[in-house]
């Protein structure tokens, strides 16, 4: 699979974890503070919706829409043994549940004509290895119900680990 030393599971560190508490703590006032955690979670979260998520468009929107909720909802975090990525991813599945709910009853992106949807083009080399790399995941996913699916995709696909899955998850 392509890239998988960048999706493994992150191992858990009790000096990371106290400097991200702070920064967490620092986020609750300080929109900088937040603007850091957006930076340090916007790779994992876009590669964990692009997973659950038809196309890169949707799982984009859908990050868009993660992390307005997570800056309107962090005055009011609390920790309570739930780390923040716990708490973030859980935004995040529940967006991608409310995404693929809302699409059920939308035209599909490929039906509009292509002006409703401009983008910058991506290189055909890596979009290619991207969407296969994808389908294989999927594929083998296909078989499993949706929990052992979302479980599977947060850990290889966002790199959470055991305890933040488990938050995420219940």
């Amino acid at each position: 699979m392509v890239g998988m030393s960048s999706v493994w599971p992150m191992e858990e560190n009790p000096e990371v974890e106290r400097g991200e508490a702070a920064l967490v703590a620092a986020a609750r006032h300080d929109r900088a503070a937040f603007s850091q955690l957006y930076r340090q979670y916007l790779p994992r979260i876009y590669r964990y919706l692009l997973a659950r998520l038809p196309t890169p468009d949707d799982a984009a929107d859908a990050c868009q829409q993660v992390f307005l909720k997570a800056l309107e909802a962090i005055p009011s975090y609390d920790e309570r043994g739930l780390p923040f990525a716990a708490w973030i991813f859980r935004i995040a599945r529940n967006t991608a549940i409310d995404a693929v709910r809302r699409r059920r009853s939308t035209v599909p992106w490929e039906h509009l004509p292509e002006s409703a949807h401009p983008h910058e083009p991506e290189q055909p080399e890596s979009a290619f290895l991207r969407r296969e790399s994808l389908s294989r995941f999927e594929e083998l996913l296909a078989p499993l119900d949706d929990d052992r699916r979302d479980l599977l995709t947060l850990r290889f696909v966002a790199g959470l680990t055991s305890k933040e899955i488990a938050g995420i998850l219940g």
